[in-house]
C-alpha cells in the first residue's frame, strides 16, 4: 500500500454463523473498523478506504464445521482501482 500511494481499497468485514445475525452483523463492522485503524496508524492515508460488514451472509467456506467458521471470521482488503 506505501509501495503505490494511488490505490483504493475495500475492507470487507465477515462472521460465522455463530450467535445471533445481529451481533455477527456489528462483530463483521468491529473487524473491519480495526484493519482499518491499523492501517490507518500504520501511515496509510485513511481516504484510501472504504469499509463494509456483511455479517453472516457471505461465507467463504462451510458453517458447519469449526474449520469453515475460522475461515468464515475475517477481514478481505481488495484493491477496488487505482488513480
Amino acid at each position: 500500500m506505501k509501495k503505490d500511494p494511488e490505490s483504493m481499497f475495500s475492507l470487507e468485514g465477515h462472521a460465522c454463523w455463530i450467535g445471533p445475525e445481529a451481533y455477527n452483523m456489528k462483530l463483521s463492522e468491529r473487524r473491519a473498523n480495526s484493519v482499518y485503524d491499523y492501517m490507518v496508524k500504520s501511515g496509510i492515508d485513511k481516504q484510501r478506504f472504504q469499509k463494509k460488514w456483511f455479517g453472516e451472509t457471505m461465507p467463504a467456506a462451510d458453517n458447519r464445521t469449526k474449520e469453515g467458521r475460522k475461515l468464515n471470521r475475517r477481514t478481505v482488503v481488495i484493491q477496488i482501482f487505482e488513480k
